[in-house]
């Protein structure tokens, strides 16, 4: 079979794997434009100046699911290395193009977790998909985001949602895993995570078209080129992780494919973040999200 024709099977494989219904879903919200009911209920939280951390992503673009994009006065970029799997070849300075219709933003090349040339509550905004999964100690990354946004400033936030994507036959990972990770001060060179990677990665549930011996040399070189994911998510470990990291939950929305999206804020340094609607097991998002490791946190009584 030729490489062409197996990334066609491949794709095929991996469509087929989400199930029927996640398939039409995916169609219907590419033919339609799907957009998240937080955004038009929040747009003010979006206008200003904002700092994404990796991307450009296509879910904040005019005809994603999050268009922040087109409300922005302007956005900046965080990317780890001048040369990333995602971005290609990234060059410092005033190139980030984030809407051709725009100015380009300044693109930073730092650690999501060290942004020392930053200063202390620049930001309106911060945004992130698909990015913080990639990161050894998610707290701290968290917190410093939280010190270069300014008091009020939003944050929104996509990951990946493990019933969704490749990573569902590994268990989400605990808070109190992730409270050790911060406190060990752990760094991108962790390999925790990795033997678990490799031993339960759904490999008809990823778009790529890595052969079993190409994933594994890529993951066991996650230091330098960050393609693990080091955590798994359900939606109430996201609501969790947030609220020990001090952000107040504004809004929370499950979406298929695989996305779980949260809009928190920062609150004044003294105010205590007041999470507890999304922290229950009842919660309404949990009622709402088509992933039934989400609605089995209602049977649970969690």
């Amino acid at each position: 079979m030729s490489s062409l024709a197996q990334r066609i099977w491949r794709r095929i494989g991996y469509h087929a794997s989400l199930g029927f219904t996640n398939l039409l879903f995916s169609l219907k919200a590419r033919a339609l434009g799907h957009r998240l009911r937080l955004v038009a209920a929040h747009r003010e939280a979006f206008v200003g100046r904002g700092l994404e951390i990796g991307g450009a992503s296509r879910i904040f673009s005019a005809s994603g699911a999050i268009p922040v994009y087109p409300i922005a006065h302007g956005i900046d970029n965080v990317t780890f290395s001048d040369r990333t799997r995602w971005e290609g070849r990234v060059e410092a300075g005033d190139t980030f193009v984030f809407d051709v219709g725009k100015p380009p933003g300044r693109q930073y090349i730092a650690e999501a977790g060290d942004l020392a040339a930053i200063p202390d509550e620049t930001y309106d905004f911060v945004i992130s998909s698909h990015m913080l999964e990639h990161s050894a100690n998610p707290i701290a990354v968290l917190n410093e985001w939280k010190r270069v946004v300014r008091t009020g400033g939003a944050l929104m936030l996509v990951l990946p949602h493990r019933d969704g994507s490749f990573d569902r036959f590994r268990p989400v990972t605990p808070l109190s895993h992730l409270i050790e990770d911060e406190r060990g001060r752990t760094d991108e060179s962790d390999t925790t995570h990795l033997g678990e990677i490799l031993q339960l990665h759904d490999f008809a549930r990823d778009p790529t078209s890595y052969s079993g011996r190409q994933f594994r040399a890529m993951i066991e070189e996650n230091a330098k080129n960050r393609g693990a994911h080091h955590h798994v998510f359900d939606a109430l470990s996201v609501a969790r992780l947030l609220d020990y990291a001090g952000w107040e939950i504004v809004e929370m929305e499950a979406m298929r494919p695989f996305n779980i999206c949260a809009l928190a804020r920062k609150t004044a340094p003294a105010a205590v973040p007041h999470n507890e609607a999304f922290l229950r097991g009842d919660a309404e998002y949990l009622r709402a999200s088509p992933f039934s490791t989400d609605r089995a946190q209602l049977r649970a009584g969690r």
